[in-house]
């Protein structure tokens, strides 16, 4: 977030988070708590937060030391993508009372929670508006241009008012759109008329999540099957993890997700799915080396939901944790992912699940609590 970028050293303390559908408290507290005072896990060590997560007397001890250690001091937090008034009223009881002009910025897909935040006069409540036709058309031009492999006809992108309206002034939907038009210049023939003509009559004026998910899967389904499952891999990292392009490449060809052919090595068209995903806009640049490649990408956090409930239905990838509430799967797991740090709740899950055909396992988090945990793998 570019406020918190560029106000947060302004303060004596600042932290920024995820809450997400999936809420854990504890997890919450102590990745402010992390954040606030980095020295704690270090003086403390790995026995100390893993002692946190099992101990009722060490979560109350966790609460009582973040308020004090923010009282009476300024402080910046973001606590983003917050689901439900309860998660938020949670997280604020465990906040000292503002004494010293604090900032506290709360992100939510929700009105209802956005208006639970609102308690005093100097509490201020954003609606970030859609985009207004002009921006649209900037903003759809602009990523067309940069999806496109050169840019020697980048007059010919004339974007009609039905696709405008299609888009409706949502960024990621133009940017996913303006994607599959720039990569699909065979089918769309670079008129904008054409993508308007072939989108599918229902997707049309798609304005809630759940019309976005609709035009998520539209795109989806238009990726060659090699781009798909690569695509589908995503769903093994976390919301907003930094997702190294060698490690991820890497991983797709020790899958087996890319084989040689026209002559490339699996390593030349590994990186060449890479620069796919990016031109579609799948994936977000986020550094660069010197020479100008991409270094580290990541996930828009509704395409991220979009893929791990699709790769959850496909039994492409399960996660265990994370930010949003997945089912147990029914069949065999071949690739398990896990996000949470909450032993107990690993344990519950992966002991009701089938892990004989387990092909893979990917941890985030801290790898020495895999030795508290037993997987079965028959």
């Amino acid at each position: 977030m570019d406020l918190y970028r560029k106000f947060g050293g302004q303060f004596d303390h600042r932290a920024s988070v995820n809450v997400s559908q999936k809420f854990e408290l504890e997890s919450i507290l102590k990745e402010i708590l992390n954040q606030v005072k980095p020295q704690v896990a270090a003086q403390k060590g790995d026995r100390a937060r893993r002692r946190t997560k099992t101990d009722s007397g060490e979560n109350n001890k966790i609460r009582e030391e973040l308020r004090q250690h923010l009282k009476g001091k300024r402080y910046f937090l973001v606590i983003d993508d917050v689901w439900s008034a309860s998660a938020w009223e949670e997280i604020r009881n465990c906040l000292p009372s503002d004494e010293a002009r604090s900032i506290i910025i709360v992100t939510t897909r929700f009105q209802a929670v956005a208006s639970i935040c609102i308690r005093d006069k100097n509490d201020l409540l954003h609606k970030v508006e859609h985009l207004h036709d002009k921006e649209s058309k900037i903003l759809l031009e602009e990523s067309v241009s940069e999806s496109k492999h050169s840019t020697k006809d980048k007059g010919l992108i004339n974007p009609t008012e039905n696709i405008l309206k299609l888009c409706n002034g949502l960024p990621l939907v133009i940017v996913t759109l303006a994607g599959l038009v720039a990569c699909r210049r065979d089918k769309f023939d670079k008129q904008w008329e054409d993508i308007s003509k072939f989108l599918p009559q229902q997707l049309v004026n798609c304005h809630t999540p759940e019309g976005v998910k609709k035009i998520l899967n539209y795109c989806y389904n238009e990726l060659p099957g090699d781009l798909r499952t690569c695509s589908l891999y995503l769903s093994v990292f976390p919301k907003a993890h930094k997702i190294s392009r060698k490690r991820l490449t890497r991983r797709w060809i020790a899958e087996g997700f890319v084989s040689e052919k026209h002559g490339q090595s699996i390593e030349e068209l590994a990186e060449s799915y890479f620069n796919q995903l990016i031109r579609r806009k799948i994936l977000r640049p986020v550094e660069h080396n010197n020479n100008g490649k991409v270094k580290t990408c990541q996930v828009h956090d509704m395409v991220l939901e979009y893929i791990i409930a699709k790769s959850s239905e496909e039994n492409f990838i399960t996660v265990v944790g994370g930010h949003w509430l997945m089912p147990t799967p029914r069949n065999k797991v071949r690739r398990l992912s896990l996000h949470s740090t909450d032993l107990k709740h690993v344990k519950e899950t992966t002991s009701r699940i089938n892990l004989s055909h387990l092909r893979s396992l990917t941890v985030f988090g801290n790898l020495s609590q895999l030795k508290d945990i037993s997987i079965e793998l028959e």
